[in-house]
């Protein structure tokens, strides 16, 4: 017997687990196909099959489908996830999954066109017993979209939450009777709140006449402490300033959001670290922390970087002047002045 053999399926089961959390795109059912006993080993620990992955494309050169067996049917795997075309496929996930918590993928980029069994997978995935057991989600709405959000949604064990809305086509990824160039997404959210008890993570790409939920505050998502958002300068990013009450991080994509950031670093006490790329000019934010008494402002803030377009020669005085008001207190200050042609990074603390 060789040595691999002597290992307990147990022991067997957790390495397999261990590969797939370096890398969560391997595709788990390779190992299956070395023997019997590896393949009973991955058909019977459920976390292996915990990632899920639902689309309303057709299966594309990146899926793989595997037949798992008179008792458990036919997978297709894509990227490492299940993908999910169906109610059926939904639910036969979902078995092969038992109770471990869930990563969920949703990639809709056709829903004008939506079948029955996409709109039914949607709306399953946002009431119990699913709910319930969503770890981490990613929402992508990509194409013209007629689904709307469950209002009064729990997601009781949800730490980390990705939400994009709405792209820019290329030839290649054009909607049918779209223009190539159309903005997507939602027409807007649920008026009531959904509630996010365990959220500590947050990314968000809107397109630019989305308008945020107010709800998007502490008191649904109180452990929320790491936000990133991309948004274009027409974006209202209407956040409640009780959003920002337990925020550490902050990282924010955009041309004019002035006002945001004086709004996080007002009611922020507690971050630690504001990340801002590619803004037009960052005067007024640097003005904000710049001013008397501005120490007081987010005194736990240690990382400053910003990328910014405006002139060197007016904006360095501010830098100057923000090290001034929180010296000792900066462990990083970069700011990279970026053009058209190239990018030069100056560091300050």
């Amino acid at each position: 017997k060789p040595p691999i053999s002597t290992i307990p399926n147990e022991i067997l089961g957790v390495i397999f687990q261990e590969i797939v959390a370096q890398d969560p795109h391997t595709n788990h059912l390779r190992f299956a196909a070395v023997c019997r006993l590896w393949r009973d080993v991955i058909l019977s620990t459920p976390t292996l099959w915990s990632r899920l992955i639902i689309s309303d494309l057709k299966r594309g050169n990146n899926s793989t489908v595997y037949d798992l067996g008179d008792q458990n049917g036919t997978v297709w795997i894509s990227g490492g996830y299940q993908a999910c075309l169906s109610n059926d496929e939904l639910n036969a996930a979902l078995k092969r999954s038992g109770a471990t918590p869930l990563t969920v993928n949703i990639e809709i980029w056709r829903s004008g066109l939506a079948s029955t069994g996409v709109e039914l997978m949607w709306g399953r995935l946002h009431r119990q017993p699913i709910s319930n057991r969503i770890r981490h989600m990613q929402i992508s709405l990509l194409g013209p979209s007629n689904l709307e959000f469950p209002p009064n949604t729990v997601y009781p064990v949800l730490t980390g939450l990705e939400m994009t809305f709405g792209r820019k086509t290329s030839k290649s990824l054009a909607v049918e009777d779209a223009d190539p160039y159309e903005e997507f997404g939602p027409d807007h959210f649920p008026e009531e709140s959904w509630s996010l008890p365990a959220l500590s993570k947050l990314k968000l790409c809107t397109r630019s006449d989305l308008e945020l939920p107010t709800w998007f505050s502490s008191t649904s998502m109180p452990n929320l402490q790491e936000l990133e958002m991309r948004l274009n300068e027409d974006s209202p990013a209407e956040f409640s300033s009780t959003t920002f009450s337990n925020l550490k991080s902050l990282t924010i994509y955009a041309d004019r959001p002035d006002q945001f950031l004086i709004r996080a670093l007002e009611s922020g006490p507690n971050l630690e670290a504001i990340i801002i790329l590619k803004i037009q000019d960052g005067a007024a934010f640097l003005r904000r922390l710049s001013v008397p008494g501005a120490d007081m402002l987010c005194p736990r803030l240690s990382i400053v970087v910003l990328e910014c377009r405006g002139s060197k020669r007016t904006l360095e005085p501010l830098v100057r002047q923000v090290l001034a008001q929180r010296s000792g207190h900066l462990e990083r200050f970069e700011v990279i002045w970026s053009s058209k042609d190239r990018k030069a990074v100056a560091s300050y603390a």
